[in-house]
């Protein structure tokens, strides 16, 4: 589906703030996206690498041994800042695809440290916040390695976007993580999945269960985050009703954890 099929069916779905993908095809069309989004009074929430990274082949690396690799990388994401800050989006954030051996990871730690906070500074300077996702076969696999990953590149412009169908493959308490890495989160992700793959089920469908969608949400709530949530789904038919009806799942969540308790 093309990006502007996409709006049509989110736009008819009443959608009002969208993610978009950092597509090498994209970069060049920013005004002709932002004339788009703003035709449908939509704004953009964050703009993601994840995707370009993920179908890149290993062209796209942060912490790759190549250093041609690297400083591709590098080139590619500073490109994507400056998309992100064409079409007025205030976030944009990556993620580590692959995990090396135990023997490399102080090496790899320190290529992702290096490039990621080239990629902080240089989105602060566009005026955009800089995010990772910890994603299950990289090297920040979790939310609690992501976190520990941020104290240690010590910028204040990088955050942590999270991910429930990630974290459902991962195995870890998200409560308990999110409690832990609250002051890196800037933006959560809601879907679903089968517990071995990245699927991007919708949240009513999969292994996590209404109570842990539940168990997340009152967990941002009572440590205050103020951020935004999108419910990330890949390949939704229909389009228009999936989106609809993820979005009424997680509304009447919402609308349990405002009714007062007995």
């Amino acid at each position: 589906m093309t990006l502007e099929n996409s709006l049509r069916h989110l736009s008819a779905a009443k959608c009002r703030q969208v993610e978009v993908a950092a597509m090498p095809e994209y970069l060049a069309r920013w005004k002709s996206i932002r004339t788009s989004l703003d035709s449908r009074c939509m704004s953009v929430s964050a703009v993601s690498l994840g995707v370009p990274f993920y179908y890149s082949d290993g062209k796209l690396d942060l912490h790759s041994k190549s250093k041609t690799v690297r400083d591709g990388t590098l080139r590619f994401v500073r490109r994507g800042i400056e998309f992100a800050s064409r079409i007025n989006a205030r976030l944009i954030y990556a993620c580590s695809m692959t995990r090396g051996t135990p023997e490399e990871r102080g090496r790899t730690l320190e290529n992702l440290s290096m490039l990621v906070a080239d990629c902080a500074a240089y989105a602060e300077r566009a005026g955009v916040r800089f995010g990772m996702e910890p994603f299950p076969t990289g090297e920040l696999r979790t939310i609690s390695e992501t976190g520990v990953f941020i104290d240690s590149v010590g910028t204040d412009n990088l955050g942590m976007v999270i991910d429930t169908g990630h974290a459902a493959i991962t195995g870890e308490s998200m409560s308990q993580s999110i409690r832990s890495s609250f002051g890196h989160i800037v933006h959560v992700h809601l879907n679903n999945n089968d517990g071995k793959r990245d699927l991007h089920w919708p949240p009513q469908k999969g292994r996590l269960m209404p109570g842990d969608f539940e168990e997340v949400l009152r967990t941002l709530r009572e440590r205050g985050y103020r951020g935004n949530m999108s419910v990330e789904l890949s390949r939704p038919r229909p389009v228009v009703r999936r989106v609809l009806e993820s979005r009424a799942f997680v509304d009447d969540i919402i609308s349990r954890l405002d009714r007062p308790s007995d």
